[in-house]
């Protein structure tokens, strides 16, 4: 049991976590990515000086916000890189996922948004 458990009220925003899949066709030669709904969970989303602790000076201009997840809803290893997550009508690609502490109690996923 993860200690998000004690924030529900606060993990409210429902996140759709999209993943990319690349086909090659061997006739052609040429790629064909398709992109499918992985998941749908709850989340909490930082932003603006929310973030300024989390954040080093080197990585701002590539992190626009902060997305709190419940390892209970979704493992490190299911979020990649290059995915991309909506959260209402705003829609992200993620930088970077880390497990904090290693601990298996919180994920924190580093986004940009696409605009």
């Amino acid at each position: 049991m993860s200690i998000l458990k004690h924030f529900t009220k606060q993990m409210n925003q429902t996140v759709q976590l999209y993943g990319k899949t690349q086909t090659l066709n061997i006739t052609t030669g040429n790629y064909t990515t398709t992109t499918s709904l992985i998941k749908t969970l709850k989340g909490l989303l930082y932003e603006g000086s929310g973030i300024e602790q989390y954040v080093g000076d080197k990585q701002k201009p590539v992190i626009d916000n902060i997305l709190i997840l419940d390892p209970a809803d979704i493992t490190i290893e299911e979020i990649k890189d290059t995915d991309k997550i909506t959260i209402g009508t705003r829609n992200f690609t993620v930088v970077r996922a880390k497990d904090v502490g290693m601990q298996k109690e919180v994920i924190q996923v580093y986004l940009k948004e696409l605009v």
